[in-house]
């Protein structure tokens, strides 16, 4: 394992650690939007994860004229979770920001969320994204609108935007129920401050090898969380290229979901959350596990296996047999998560038409 620039004598404020896969397309534009940030107290952990095109030659170059990047270059490819975790292992900032090598954040974003960060005493703070599908259609001056954003997906941010701006602006530690709704309705590694000092005590790392490993280490972290800060301001975009490993989704790669899901219930477990917040994780397996698995299947794949919904049907009544009478399950959930609950449920062979006519 190779690093450059490892040695440093002051802690800095913020940790940015940026897993990098064959990013040659796009590795300049993420570096440049960090590099030009307002805020200047941050190190840049930019870890290389075996790959095959020039990103570490790209890397090399930015880091010998920026002493703030540390770069680290892996031997194999251990995947998103496993890279960052080398991040992690020589992380110094107070606080951690996660970005992704095809993606970019607004130049202001790590004054705001550190300044909001200090304001409020916050141990986690969130801010809201954009996805952007086509750069040709951004205005510049990191302006965005809805228009240059996906529709379902900006619908989307902004439910989810609505419950956590409600438990992000209490400048208290949060309450039993307002944990349990920041279990639910947090997701994505990528748009949240986390602090190192909690990461570090609770010896939060993320499942290497796998996908879908942030849903593991945001959910676990949000169980240690006592203050919570929100901005509603959309501070990152997150680009959709095909070629990514988020975007590709061949059966391996859904299942990965299934057992991590598995691997959160029995960490729950081991550590006695499972019963105090059974709520909460109730709704977040429903979610997770069986709802955005399913419409993995029925978008991502050209023949569902169906077999398959109707045992993780089973399962998830083993683990929650009265999910549908669970408080959350009332007030959070949207119909149409409510309608592809009982349509998987009951008659799993309509999900394909019930697919066709939502993706319309």
């Amino acid at each position: 394992m190779k690093y450059l620039n490892s040695n440093s004598i002051t802690s800095p404020a913020i940790s940015i650690i940026v897993p990098v896969y064959n990013a040659e397309k796009f590795l300049k534009r993420c570096i440049e939007s960090i590099l030009t940030q307002t805020f200047t107290d941050f190190e840049l952990i930019m870890i290389n994860d075996c790959s095959k095109d020039n990103s570490w030659e790209i890397l090399e170059e930015y880091a010998k004229k920026d002493l703030r990047i540390k770069l680290i270059n892996l031997p194999e490819n251990i995947r998103q979770g496993g890279a960052r975790n080398r991040g992690l292992d020589i992380a110094q900032g107070e606080y951690i920001c996660f970005i992704d090598s095809d993606d970019w954040v607004h130049h202001s974003l790590l004054e705001t969320i550190y300044t909001k960060c200090l304001e409020t005493k916050a141990d986690f703070c969130g801010y809201n994204y954009v996805h952007i599908s086509d750069v040709n259609r951004i205005k510049s001056g990191n302006k965005y609108s809805p228009k240059e954003a996906i529709g379902d997906d900006v619908k989307q941010d902004l439910e989810q935007d609505a419950w956590l701006s409600k438990i992000g602006n209490l400048n208290r530690k949060l309450a039993l129920e307002e944990k349990e709704r920041l279990i639910i309705h947090t997701a994505g590694i990528c748009n949240n401050f986390f602090s190192r000092d909690i990461i570090e005590k609770q010896h939060l790392r993320f499942p290497e090898k796998m996908a879908y490993e942030d849903n593991y280490f945001v959910k676990l972290y949000c169980f240690y969380v006592e203050t919570y800060a929100y901005i509603a301001e959309p501070f990152y975009y997150y680009f959709i290229n095909e070629d990514s490993t988020t975007q590709v989704q061949d059966p391996e790669f859904i299942y990965d979901r299934l057992k991590i899901e598995e691997m959160k219930i029995r960490k729950y477990k081991e550590l006695g959350l499972f019963e105090k917040y059974k709520s909460a994780i109730e709704i977040d397996f429903l979610i997770l596990y069986y709802l955005n698995s399913i419409g993995l299947f029925y978008t991502k794949m050209t023949k569902p296996p169906v077999d398959k919904v109707k045992e993780m049907t089973k399962r998830l009544h083993e683990l929650f047999p009265n999910v549908a009478h669970n408080k959350y399950f009332k007030t959070d959930l949207r119909f149409r998560e409510k309608a592809k609950y009982w349509i998987a449920r009951i008659c799993p062979g309509f999900l394909k038409i019930l697919y066709k006519l939502l993706n319309r």
